[in-house]
């Protein structure tokens, strides 16, 4: 299936989540920028993403915002839309707006159906 439409900006909703995690500070801003470093050298980018599933569940918005955008756009992994749709619905509910356009167009495009 194509990528999403905006596929080439998912690096704007990374900016976006390191500059939430910095507001957020402890207890989630060291293993957050050690996460974000190993991703996006490539070092064990799983191992990363797993750790951000911790965080965001502890509570991390920024974990959030980034989960959305790794797993809608299948960021160093496949594109998970299940995960997609629950991470941007969280950032959402966080107040990320950016998130609601990001989770209707994976929806679309995974359900196309319910289009209408």
């Amino acid at each position: 299936m194509p990528a999403l439409a905006g596929a080439a900006d998912y690096k704007k909703h990374f900016i976006v989540a390191n500059k939430v995690a910095k507001a957020e500070g402890e207890p989630w801003i060291d293993e957050y920028r050690t996460n974000t470093k190993d991703f996006e050298r490539g070092k064990d980018p799983s191992a990363a993403i797993a750790e951000f599933n911790y965080l965001a569940f502890d509570g991390s918005v920024a974990s959030s915002i980034r989960l959305c955008a790794i797993y809608a756009y299948g960021v160093e992994s496949e594109v998970n839309p299940i995960a997609g749709l629950f991470w941007c619905g969280k950032a959402y509910e966080a107040g990320y707006k950016a998130a609601e356009s990001i989770r209707r167009e994976l929806f679309l495009k995974h359900w196309p159906e319910y289009e209408g």
